[in-house]
């Protein structure tokens, strides 16, 4: 034997007899299971639950989603006309954009696991998140759409088809690519959103589709996109159980 091996051996036995007792260890032992006991018998209220998510959901993506509004506020202002209105397509996907890192953190970190073997449910934790995230954006939006009205007097109208249609699909097209088991289907869902935002400008910027196209048929627009964006959010929830299971696509 070393002679540094010999030395850590006589101080590993002298701390063990002169140092540490059993029964304190014991002690020790019993009074961390009475802590977890106890607090596993306590059952967490929804509204604690959503503050424990709120807590694991980066902030920054709020901040950009506001700086994202600001510069469509910006535009509204300074530019004439009703082609600075429709710009607003571009804006919505962008802003829906920003949320996709989000959505697909746990994934992109491989998480998921993880996550489905807590106390909580992957559906839970994903109505949570998309709960919280949606309220932040409806602070959002309301926010722009008040300041929008005292500024540039954006009408309600306007607001609707140039800025909550574009959004309602772009949302749609992020959940149901949600639903893919594939790996790094968040930068699909980035491109998609960016293509239907140039799609759609391209539409709005023509005046003799924009003019055709009556109120009805914009608001079964609005109506259908509603309808499809719920059952999108309800098939990413059924479905994210089963979303984080071993597939060789992953590899």
């Amino acid at each position: 034997m070393e002679p540094f091996e010999k030395k850590i051996q006589e101080y590993t036995e002298n701390v063990q007899k002169n140092y540490i007792k059993e029964s304190s260890i014991l002690e020790t032992i019993q009074s961390s299971e009475d802590a977890f006991i106890k607090q596993e018998d306590r059952l967490m209220t929804y509204a604690e639950f959503l503050y424990q998510q709120l807590r694991y959901i980066g902030k920054r993506w709020w901040i950009l989603q506001g700086l994202v509004l600001a510069i469509l506020l910006y535009l509204l202002n300074d530019s004439e006309g009703i082609y600075a209105q429709r710009t607003l397509g571009a804006g919505a996907s962008l802003f829906v954009i920003l949320v996709i890192p989000e959505l697909w953190k746990n994934r992109r970190t491989s998480s998921m696991e993880i996550e489905g073997t807590s106390f909580y449910s992957l559906r839970q934790i994903y109505s949570a998140r998309i709960l919280l995230l949606g309220m932040a954006d409806l602070l959002l939006l309301t926010l722009f759409y008040t300041a929008a009205i005292w500024t540039s007097q954006l009408s309600l109208g306007t607001f609707i088809i140039n800025f909550v249609v574009p959004f309602n699909i772009s949302c749609c097209i992020c959940f149901r690519i949600l639903c893919s088991r594939r790996a790094e289907m968040e930068y699909l869902a980035g491109i998609i959103c960016l293509a239907w935002a140039a799609v759609w400008m391209m539409i709005l910027g023509q005046d003799w589709i924009y003019e055709k196209i009556a109120v009805p048929v914009w608001a079964g627009l609005l109506i259908c996109s509603f309808a499809y964006l719920v059952w999108c959010v309800r098939k990413a929830q059924k479905d994210c159980e089963s979303i984080w299971e071993v597939n060789r696509s992953w590899n």
